[in-house]
């Protein structure tokens, strides 16, 4: 089984990479770029790679040029979903890799109650985007769970330091998603 996990550059999905590396799962990394986080990106590939003893692959897709795109079409109060939408089109984006790469799911280090994209309704919408199932393996972890998986991986330093806050975020993002709307505000974008 081949898993493409999709690889922020913070805390979360390089813990999830982890606990599946450390399951014996062979992972390849999709970054979705924006700014320069690519870098960050790498150091946690690379660093997953040593320790694991494994040439890891990272694939990386400018979204910033989505995100602008995006941002420049939708209203103030359709921009409000701009995070579901990033995020719909960023497993949409990784079901591409993954169909081209033989891989059999997508991973996320999405977990309850974070911000945002990561409420229970707001991840439902997320996953309607992809017929690749989605594996969650920190879905029920707070976050100072997950901080500690980070720092016993060795992997807490290196998130920290590449975290860089996504400019588009909206002032008030969405956390209950409908995806009859979410759909119609996607076609205005395309």
């Amino acid at each position: 089984m081949k898993i493409l996990c999709l690889m922020s550059t913070g805390i979360d999905s390089p813990v999830a990479a982890y606990l599946m590396l450390k399951k014996g799962y062979d992972v390849e990394f999709v970054h979705m770029k924006i700014g320069n986080s690519n870098e960050n990106a790498r150091k946690i590939k690379d660093f997953l790679s040593k320790k694991f003893g494994k040439k890891l692959k990272i694939h990386i897709i400018n979204h910033e040029k989505f995100l602008e795109n995006a941002s420049k079409k939708l209203s103030q109060k359709e921009s409000q979903n701009l995070c579901v939408i990033c995020k719909r089109q960023m497993i949409r984006s990784a079901a591409e890799i993954a169909k081209r790469n033989r891989c059999d799911f997508l991973l996320t280090g999405d977990n309850l109650s974070q911000v945002a994209s990561q409420t229970i309704q707001n991840i439902k919408t997320e996953s309607n985007a992809s017929k690749i199932q989605i594996l969650r393996p920190l879905i029920g972890l707070n976050k100072e769970e997950i901080i500690n998986i980070s720092k016993k991986a060795g992997l807490f330093n290196l998130s920290v330091k590449g975290k860089n806050p996504c400019k588009f975020v909206p002032k008030k993002p969405a956390t209950k998603s409908d995806i009859g709307k979410i759909k119609i505000i996607e076609e205005k974008i395309q």
